[in-house]
């Protein structure tokens, strides 16, 4: 994998949020919502940094920081190189990622961003998550590719209920119609899906509250510090690695 950035927030709770470029306002609305609730209360966003869903999912995560003392940063994991931005309506978008989360590809640098690259890029998003939320998606959409994905290595699945009007929600509310995915409502729903995931995983998670408390960052030795104990653990493969 290729990365720009950091994917520091990846060893902590992450939950993917796909759903169709074609977003409605609604879906967007909802998309940005969970994004922000999820990153304000310290967990990881994932997705796809492409159009509609995907990007106000991101923007919501980003957005956490205005609410939050300690914001968990997003995790975009896209079909081209790390350096080849697409959409380029997102180009903004993509520097505040790298800037307060991580890009990951698996594309190297300078690859473009091809149909068949992204079929691809949806089974990483949703190897990283441990819960999958789509918000929107029609039948064919590539999020139900990410669902299948899902489904493969046993990542829970919830999706957003949309109109029976609407060709964009038809492949979410198809899911939850079969079974196939729960339904998320609010950003508790999601809550209690990661909770029961950490559980069985073996992990305790702390509970998810809203306003963590303000505590001094940490100063650049204490940093140093952590990084050397951290070197300590590292075997001879590892260490020649990071020297490189």
């Amino acid at each position: 994998l290729y990365l720009r950035g950091t994917i520091d927030h990846a060893s902590g709770p992450c939950v993917g949020v796909v759903g169709t470029r074609r977003a409605t306002h609604y879906g967007q609305e909802v998309a940005a919502q969970f994004g922000r609730e999820l990153a304000e209360r310290g967990i990881a966003v994932v997705s796809g940094l492409a159009a509609g869903i995907d990007a106000a999912a991101h923007s919501g995560a980003l957005a956490a920081a205005e609410v939050s003392d300690r914001p968990a940063g997003p995790i975009a994991v896209v079909g081209s190189g790390v350096d080849v931005i697409y959409p380029r309506e997102n180009a903004r978008l993509w520097n505040q990622v790298v800037a307060k989360g991580g890009l990951v590809s698996e594309a190297p640098p300078g690859a473009a961003p091809e149909g068949w690259r992204f079929p691809l890029r949806n089974r990483i998003i949703a190897a990283v998550s441990q819960v999958l939320v789509v918000v929107e998606s029609s039948r064919q959409g590539g999020a139900i590719h990410t669902v299948a994905a899902a489904d493969s290595c046993g990542v829970p699945v919830l999706a957003v209920p949309g109109s029976i009007r609407s060709p964009q929600s038809e492949g979410t509310n198809a899911i939850i119609q079969a079974g196939g995915a729960g339904l998320a409502v609010d950003v508790n729903d999601v809550l209690v899906a990661l909770e029961m995931a950490c559980v069985q995983e073996g992990n305790v998670m702390q509970p998810f509250t809203r306003g963590l408390p303000r505590t001094p960052s940490r100063s650049r030795s204490s940093r140093s510090q952590s990084s050397e104990t951290a070197l300590d653990l590292c075997s001879a493969a590892e260490l020649s690695v990071y020297r490189a």
